[in-house]
């Protein structure tokens, strides 16, 4: 484990993980080196509170400026430690139809 990360605390490094998962082609490496070099270390949670859109996108010569400002969003909520909404969850899953053991009433459709 190197020093920079033995300094993180699990919260912080949860919140970069996660805000790496939401970027494309980012490794939580990559976007440690772009924090590091637009927050200063050591990355603590008080930090990664203040990342905006904007940091995120002039940060080390503009490292991810060509990356779509809805991902940077969704990256700027987990970095601050915000809870993706289910507006981002995509739409609502339909209800899992009844177990084909039971068998239905007659007339009724035995998967809804």
């Amino acid at each position: 484990m190197s020093s920079i990360a033995a300094g993180l605390s699990r919260t912080a490094a949860l919140r970069i993980g996660l805000a790496a998962r939401a970027l494309p082609d980012t490794t939580p490496r990559r976007l440690m080196t772009v924090l590091m070099h637009s927050l200063g270390l050591p990355l603590t949670e008080e930090k990664l509170n203040g990342v905006s859109l904007r940091i995120l996108r002039t940060a080390l010569e503009g490292e991810f400026s060509e990356v779509d400002a809805v991902y940077l969003k969704q990256a700027v909520r987990l970095l601050k430690g915000e809870a993706v909404g289910a507006a981002d969850a995509g739409p609502p899953r339909p209800p899992h139809p009844p177990s084909p053991c039971r068998r239905a009433p007659p007339g009724h459709d035995p998967w809804w």
